[in-house]
């Protein structure tokens, strides 16, 4: 539950913030939030089952974590929307 909780928080932080990430380019920030997640799901069903449930765990606490750290830190609109990506990830 807990984990799931803040997967979804991390979707909404990011587009919440999509007018401070990227002056004007809110619809950029809401593709570079969707279209990596909706790329792991289409693809998913053909990798899924080759890499371990908890190497999947830990990659996507590394990636949430670091989202927030680039889009924090970086001062160009393309790192930040790598940040959004991995976010979605």
């Amino acid at each position: 539950f807990l984990l799931g909780l803040l997967n979804n928080s991390s979707y909404v932080i990011m587009l919440a913030g999509a007018k401070e990430i990227s002056e004007g380019g809110v619809a950029l920030v809401f593709i570079c939030n969707v279209l990596p997640s909706f790329m792991c799901k289409l693809t998913g069903p053909i990798w899924f089952h080759k890499v371990k449930y908890e190497l999947r765990i830990k990659a996507c606490m590394i990636l949430m974590s670091s989202s927030f750290i680039i889009v924090a830190f970086s001062h160009d609109y393309r790192g930040k929307l790598l940040g959004v990506a991995a976010a979605s990830l």
